[in-house]
């Protein structure tokens, strides 16, 4: 070998142990990193009625959609107009999904509830003038909640009603007794 190689292997063969003694000294210092389970989300119950073959309340994984909502209660029935709903959006717990019939209006209702009564008000069905029976809806709000369902279609859940103009979260705790997206 010539005397350039030799030193070259010898700073080559230098630095390894340099390195292995810097590894068996600096061991890693504090608490070593403990890694958990994922969380186990709680499964969510949903209300679903309409159209479906067994309207009730059903548990469904988080992050559910509308069209699993729909299976778990059997299916839709032949009468079921599904082109009001999104079949794909999600589904929160205590979320209300309603399945229309086919040919019933947007303002179209088969009881008129009666304020005295304990029957909720249905979001997608009443007309202006029953949405005016509602505590804090008068005749301009009770029309943006019509216009508003007439141009996005039915309320998924009542929260939605927070995207009409006018509505707050406090007027929404206000009326929500008051209200239901089903008969």
């Amino acid at each position: 070998m010539k005397p350039w190689q030799l030193v070259a292997f010898g700073l080559v063969l230098g630095l390894l142990a340099a390195a292995i003694i810097l590894l068996v000294i600096l061991r890693p210092i504090g608490q070593p990193i403990a890694i958990l389970p994922a969380p186990t989300l709680s499964p969510i119950m949903v209300d679903v009625s309409g159209e479906v073959l067994n309207p009730g309340v059903y548990t469904l994984q988080p992050d559910s959609r509308v069209m699993e909502a729909v299976a778990a209660a059997g299916g839709l029935l032949d009468g079921a107009d599904v082109s009001r709903v999104n079949l794909a959006g999600r589904v929160q717990d205590g979320d209300k999904v309603w399945i229309p019939a086919k040919g019933a209006a947007a303002g179209e209702t088969t009881q008129l509830p009666s304020r005295s009564s304990n029957i909720a008000i249905n979001l997608n069905t009443a007309t202006a003038q029953e949405l005016e029976t509602l505590p804090g809806i008068g005749e301009v709000k009770a029309s943006q909640i019509v216009a508003y369902r007439e141009e996005h279609g039915l309320f998924m859940n009542l929260d939605d009603l927070l995207n009409v103009p006018g509505i707050g979260p406090e007027l929404l705790e206000k009326i929500r007794p008051e209200i239901t997206l089903s008969n």
